[in-house]
């Protein structure tokens, strides 16, 4: 089962602050469900600084995200990954510290306890 609806709930008031104190992106990649983006709509947040990107396929979520992050163009990245990839987690990593962005994994409670 996700919690991803209280997380992301925690987080609306940094994407808020980011929003609008940077000239940045806020980029969610592939939202689960319909609350994410209710979530943001009935926030602060500039909704103009928000991308939401639907991935066709799995392994083009993992690239978006890397992209979104690589780029230097977003504040923050928020993704539900469904895998525990350790590799893919580095990269991630790699690609947040080389924009200087910040990177937001959301994942099941089944997903964290595996990794933790």
């Amino acid at each position: 089962m996700f919690r991803h609806m209280d997380e992301l709930d925690s987080l609306v008031p940094a994407l808020s602050r980011l929003s609008h104190d940077q000239n940045r992106w806020i980029c969610l990649v592939a939202p689960p469900s319909k609350h994410c983006v209710t979530a943001l709509v009935e926030s602060d947040i500039d909704l103009s600084r928000v991308l939401l990107v639907y991935p066709g396929a799995r392994r083009d979520g993992l690239w978006a995200v890397e992209e979104s992050l690589r780029a230097g163009t977003c504040s923050a990245v928020l993704a539900w990954p469904t895998s525990d990839d350790r590799e893919a987690l580095r990269c991630l990593q790699h690609a947040a510290e080389a924009g200087n962005t910040s990177c937001f994994l959301l994942r099941s409670q089944q997903l964290a306890d595996q990794v933790a």
